[in-house]
């Protein structure tokens, strides 16, 4: 990794301050943000205006690397899906591609994400493990940002809205973690 990956968390705030509450919350601030660095993902945070729909899904695996897909829903209802990947040594983008989808798909993505209650479930989740993934679902909508951690969440609603951001940009991530 490069001097400013590895040090991204000084460089950019891609998290509100005080976002993770846990022993761990600079860390994670620390290890997320050299992630999202690597995979040239901009911060969501702070929204730049109140018209902004945004999400983004990055799942980070313990014996891969990671993936990130970002949903820009356009004044129109459209959407862009860029889905993004590192290579092994998370120097380079392996995976760097853009999807438009229909104004029906990001409609029926938002529905889901609300049908879950994203907007209400806290940001991190006691769960934890060793091995595994730790999947970030950010959201920006209507000048408010929010963010939902969780360590290998299996089938859970949260685990539904984030394959299917992922499906949206063309990728099917059928793990449970």
């Amino acid at each position: 990794m490069t001097l400013e990956t590895e040090n991204a968390s000084l460089v950019v705030n891609y998290f509100p301050p005080q976002t993770f509450a846990s022993r761990a919350g600079d860390f994670q601030v620390h290890w997320y943000s050299s992630e999202l660095h690597a995979l040239k993902e901009k911060p969501l945070w702070p929204p730049t205006s109140e018209n902004e729909r945004t999400y983004r899904i990055t799942v980070l695996p313990a014996f891969s690397v990671p993936v990130s897909a970002t949903l820009k829903v356009m004044d129109d209802g459209s959407g862009d899906v860029h889905l993004r990947e590192t290579d092994r040594h998370r120097r380079l983008l392996a995976v760097d591609n853009a999807k438009a989808i229909s104004a029906k798909q990001a409609a029926d993505f938002i529905a889901l994400l609300n049908r879950v209650q994203f907007w209400q479930l806290p940001t991190e989740s006691p769960q934890r493990g060793f091995d595994g993934a730790e999947w970030i679902l950010e959201g920006v909508q209507d000048g408010i940002y929010h963010v939902v951690v969780r360590w290998c969440p299996g089938k859970a609603p949260f685990a539904r809205v984030a394959r299917e951001l992922f499906h949206l940009a063309g990728r099917n991530y059928t793990g449970g973690c």
